[in-house]
């Protein structure tokens, strides 16, 4: 076992998961359920530790030279510049293909009928 890729976000380390499984690199993800509890007067309270973070792991070491490289493209990918809708004026988040708002695409001509 050999780790990758640690996150407090479990479904970021998920995704980078999926990233390498669809690359055919054998891995999973150790602390996946791990949260810590404590119990107080008003409820349960949750608290996060860093060794009880999710670890990203691949089980062969000649796999973690590909899976780092792998694993930076994706978080490059996840991370790029906000657009500004024609439309509406709205800002939208760069994951976003279709504004929020108005549900304009911007790949779409807009002088075409």
């Amino acid at each position: 076992m050999f780790p990758v890729f640690i996150h407090s976000d479990p479904m970021k380390v998920n995704l980078a998961r999926l990233v390498l499984e669809c690359e055919g690199i054998a891995c999973f993800v150790k602390n996946e359920h791990t949260t810590v509890f404590v119990v107080g007067n008003f409820g349960p309270i949750i608290l996060r530790f860093p060794f009880c973070d999710p670890d990203l792991c691949v089980l062969y070491e000649e796999d973690v030279a590909p899976a780092l490289k792998l694993i930076k493209e994706f978080k490059s990918d996840s991370s790029g510049a906000d657009w500004q809708c024609s439309q509406c004026q709205e800002m939208v988040p760069h994951s976003f293909d279709q504004c929020w708002n108005c549900s304009h695409d911007p790949t779409i001509n807009p002088q075409s009928p």
